[in-house]
């Protein structure tokens, strides 16, 4: 203004008036704008209605931002799946808009960030969510992390579909799902209404939001209380194969075994299990299982009815709800304080994944849901899957390089990290006469360490040890920060159970053969019978036929474990055997024909012998008592 001074007294009153009649609407535009927007948190809304192509719309209003720069972020990677995904890949055509609904400028930077300028003026995002589960990279996002839009179902992991503005993933957040009427959304995330076409939820911050998924779809739900926790499950199973009351009368033992193991008492007044159940011909990936949250797990799994299907589903929720105790519970500072986008791993996944997958099987053995035969097998596989991993690598360094350097390494805390939880489990046992387990000392920590805090990843073999025995300190100096051999043959010995490294046994002769799966035909087949012996050369097993039962038992994918198990487990020298076989004809037409055999026991040598020490001494036999409960 001052350089106006030499203009004529009317024109500088003429722009004095207009330049302040000019101001006074933007001013209140601005005030009416400000009395818009959400101040205290963002407002989502996800419309799964116009969902199309596999993309969703999604608006976020979001909190002020006092800087000239606002950045928009999507995780890179999210606890439990221990692999850079880049969930930004999946978020496209992200519009910014000011108060008024004018549009910001917008500019990528790198896969999981977009700039926003001016930051300050930001209210508004608008974009669209793409579903993960058609995704054919070479990065495919692990089915039970991901997202699925389809007219019948929407599984939604939150994280794949809202994001949050650095510096602010501690406001609180306002979720409304505006969907068909028809859907029903099952999750743990706190319920703030449901109407007849929209839902509402709510947030304390990104971290609840993010984990807690919803699964959208015909309503077929059921819930049970077990002792202080309400277990409710969501299923959504394309055939109605499965339901959620049969496969929660199958997993409440699961939660029972939980409950007595720790102590009598659940850690949550709320679980929720979202089984999500696809065609076996229709599987997505290279397998299935589940992703672990605090009050909820996703489980992806083929839909097929039988106890060999819920044998599975239990394992898994019983690995999946146990992560409530650790890392969910009891963690270190890089869990504690997860970093979405550039995460610090922590050295001690064995503890996170070993431990847990270890106690999701002792929890059954120590309520009778399995014998110890069966215990004694599942730890034995456990050691043998060992063997593909390198022996070498200590379990802190492949725990703290396992989204780099050890990444192929990842996969052995499931194996070594079980073992190791056995272990450590019985060194604690036989240093206490049997008083003492691995879980007193994990619940002794929880008391310590509990959710709203956390331990020094660095200081943690010091502080288990001070809370059992001073001889852990060599043991992790020996076994888990370095790679000596565990010592199995010692530590099984004191609770009178016999390790052999190599062995051999008798078994029920399968006939010498090869087999193979058709995917075309959905059909296990004879693929080489080179190596026939005398029982297949009697049974007149020939290349290609397709193995359809073996004495009564069907025999496909499904089955394939149950029924093998159960011709070695029943089948005695002399029997005679029958398969039920479909043998190819001409114009790929096929005969069916049953074949017999008197069956033979042949030498196999197998690794990793563990069995009941019918010589063990009382005092090992009481250990094993403490430890097993059997």
């Amino acid at each position: 203004m001052m350089k106006n001074k030499f203009k004529l007294l009317l024109g500088f009153f003429l722009l004095v008036v207009v330049g302040f009649a000019q101001q006074r609407p933007v001013a209140n535009r601005a005030q009416n704008a400000a009395s818009k927007r959400v101040l205290a948190g963002y407002e989502v809304t996800l419309n799964l209605n116009e969902a199309r192509d596999g993309l969703i719309p999604v608006e976020m209003k979001t909190p002020i931002v006092e800087a000239d720069t606002a950045v928009f972020g999507m995780p890179a990677i999210v606890p439990g799946t221990y692999k850079i995904y880049d969930f930004g890949r999946f978020i496209f055509d992200l519009q910014a808009f000011d108060a008024d609904g004018m549009p910001l400028y917008v500019q990528k930077h790198g896969l999981n960030q977009w700039k926003i300028y001016p930051g300050r003026k930001l209210a508004s995002l608008r974009y669209k969510a793409k579903e993960t589960y058609s995704d054919e990279s070479d990065r495919r996002i692990f089915e039970p992390a991901g997202s699925d839009y389809q007219d019948s179902v929407h599984l939604m992991n939150l994280f794949t579909s809202v994001g949050f503005l650095i510096g602010q993933e501690q406001r609180p957040y306002r979720l409304v799902v505006e969907r068909p009427k028809w859907l029903y959304g099952v999750t743990s995330l706190p319920v703030v209404s449901r109407g007849e076409e929209k839902d509402e939820f709510r947030g304390r911050n990104y971290f609840e939001i993010h984990d807690n998924p919803i699964l959208y779809s015909r309503p077929d739900t059921a819930s049970l209380q077990v002792k202080n926790t309400r277990v409710m499950v969501g299923v959504y199973s394309p055939n109605r194969v499965i339901t959620a009351q049969k496969s929660l009368e199958q997993m409440q033992d699961i939660f029972e075994a939980a409950a007595l193991y720790l102590g009598g008492k659940l850690p949550t007044e709320l679980y929720t299990v979202l089984l999500y159940l696809a065609d076996p011909e229709e599987m997505r990936g290279s397998g299935f299982g589940a992703l672990e949250h605090e009050t909820s797990t996703v489980l992806y799994m083929p839909e097929y009815d039988g106890d060999e299907f819920f044998q599975y589903m239990n394992d898994i929720v019983a690995h999946e709800f146990l992560h409530i105790v650790t890392p969910l519970t009891l963690r270190s500072q890089y869990v504690h304080h997860f970093d979405f986008n550039t995460p610090r791993m922590s050295k001690h996944l064995w503890l996170y994944e070993g431990v847990t997958e270890y106690t999701s099987h002792l929890i059954q053995v120590r309520a009778g849901l399995i014998n110890v035969d069966e215990f004694l097998n599942r730890m034995r596989e456990k050691i043998v899957a060992m063997v593909n991993f390198n022996a070498f690598v200590p379990m802190t360094t492949s725990s703290k390089y396992a989204l780099d350097i050890y990444q192929d390494e990842y996969l052995n805390v499931y194996n070594k990290g079980a073992v190791l939880g056995m272990c450590i489990d019985l060194n604690l046992r036989a240093l206490s006469n049997g008083e003492m387990g691995l879980g007193d000392v994990i619940r002794k920590l929880q008391n310590v360490y509990g959710r709203d805090t956390f331990f020094v990843d660095e200081d943690f073999f010091e502080i288990f040890t001070s809370h059992s025995h001073p001889a852990m300190k060599e043991f992790f100096a020996r076994y888990v920060e370095s790679a000596e051999p565990l010592p199995l043959e010692d530590l099984l010995g004191k609770a009178g159970v016999r390790y052999k490294p190599v062995f051999t046994r008798k078994f029920p002769s399968f006939g010498g053969i090869r087999i193979a799966y058709n995917e075309d035909r959905k059909a296990i087949y004879v693929s080489d019978v080179s190596d026939l012996d005398a029982f297949g050369k009697e049974m007149g097993l020939k290349e290609g036929d397709e193995i359809v039962t073996i004495k009564g038992m069907p025999f496909s994918l499904e089955t394939f474990e149950s029924t093998v198990a159960n011709y070695f487990q029943t089948t005695k020298e002399g029997d005679v055997v029958e398969f039920e076989i479909n043998r190819p004809q001409k114009k790929n037409k096929y005969k069916r024909l049953k074949l017999k055999g008197k069956a033979i026991l042949v030498n196999v040598e197998q690794e990793h012998l563990l069995e009941l020490d019918q010589n063990a001494s009382e005092k090992n036999i009481a250990l094993r008592l403490k430890w097993l409960n059997q």
